[in-house]
């Protein structure tokens, strides 16, 4: 037997829509230690936990103030209590009482199981950080219980869907709410299929065995159909394929054809262009040789008119005319006269 000892603990009052916290004193054991020590645990022990823990989550929201987020702060398996009756009630942590059981609540080994990871070096908490603490708790009780039956498939999925909900949802009231009429609903379900007889089951065996066999039956039929008129259509397959590879050849060969034809054509219009060009550039060309010509004969008769004549490197080269080579010849052989008898007479007469 476990020893119960005194919680402080709160106990709510609903009136209508308002609800009322107290403060009081309850005997019992903490959620940790409960789970730990019942050596077996029912599935409808598990719903009752759950339903009691978002019930006081929901209550204790519901007594703050109007406009108030109020948080709780400290969401695990030491802050929900079992009383001796089987009932689910929150710790009181803002009591002396349980200042011992807040201080183990805030050592950081403690807080890593129970609290995002940064919230752990924390004290600031909201209504969602109490969401994932109840998930943690709902997947301590999922996994360190010992329960008397296995948890079935459909369970299971249930089960997981509330802890992961718990864990990633913001809407904290509505979750809490949804929890609770999930929790009622399974442990009535569970409740249902205990009292049904097991003749239904067995013909609903019988029945399942008997609709294997019909649409075995109906395959293997089907099957044998499908080989005779895959034989009959193989050939026929093959000639549509054959016939559609020669139709994509052609049109293929069709559409190289155009497109040689139009480039035989752009390459035509280039080059007539491309003449045309040509041409005219030639025919300035010549009209630019004849100009030039002309100026050049001109030229010419210039020169040989005044009897200049010019070099390779295009400089004019000094030529005097003939008279003036005449007039100088003669000059110079009366001065030879003149000397020759200027010497006879100072010869004659010293």
């Amino acid at each position: 037997m476990t020893e119960l000892t005194d919680y402080a603990v709160f106990e709510f009052l609903n009136q209508g829509n308002q609800c009322y916290k107290i403060h009081s004193v309850r005997k019992g054991v903490s959620l940790m230690q409960y789970v730990k020590e019942t050596e077996s645990m029912t599935k409808k022990d598990f719903y009752h936990l759950t339903y009691g823990m978002a019930e006081q989550l929901e209550m204790f929201y519901k007594s703050a103030e109007k406009n108030s987020r109020p948080c709780h702060g400290y969401v695990n398996p030491l802050s929900f209590i079992v009383t001796e009756n089987g009932e689910v009630q929150l710790l009181d942590v803002t009591s002396e009482e349980s200042a011992d059981l807040v201080k183990r609540m805030q050592k950081r080994d403690f807080r890593n199981l129970f609290v995002r990871k940064e919230q752990v070096l924390t004290q600031t908490m909201e209504q969602e950080d109490d969401l994932y603490g109840f998930g943690k708790c709902l997947q301590f009780v999922y996994l360190q219980g010992k329960f008397q039956n296995a948890f079935s498939r459909i369970e299971k999925w249930h089960i997981r869907r509330m802890i992961e909900k718990c864990l990633t949802e913001k809407d904290v009231p509505g979750c809490l709410a949804w929890i609770e009429k999930e929790a009622k609903r399974l442990q009535n379900g569970k409740e249902k299929t205990e009292r049904k007889g097991t003749g239904k089951k067995k013909f609903k065996s019988l029945k399942k065995i008997v609709l294997a066999a019909s649409i075995i039956g109906l395959l293997v039929g089907i099957g044998t159909r499908e080989q005779k008129s895959v034989q009959a259509c193989a050939g026929i397959s093959v000639e549509k394929e054959w016939m559609k590879q020669r139709i994509h050849t052609a049109g293929l060969q069709r559409m190289q054809s155009k497109f040689v034809t139009m480039q035989v054509k752009e390459a035509k219009d280039v080059l007539a262009e491309n003449i045309d060009s040509c041409l005219k550039a030639y025919q300035k060309l010549r009209e630019q040789i004849k100009e030039k010509e002309k100026k050049a004969e001109e030229l010419k008769e210039l020169l040989e008119k005044y009897q200049i004549e010019i070099d390779e490197d295009g400089k004019i080269i000094e030529k005097t005319p003939d008279k003036d080579l005449d007039i100088i010849t003669d000059t110079e052989s009366v001065m030879t006269e003149a000397a020759e008898e200027s010497e006879e007479m100072l010869l004659e007469n010293p």
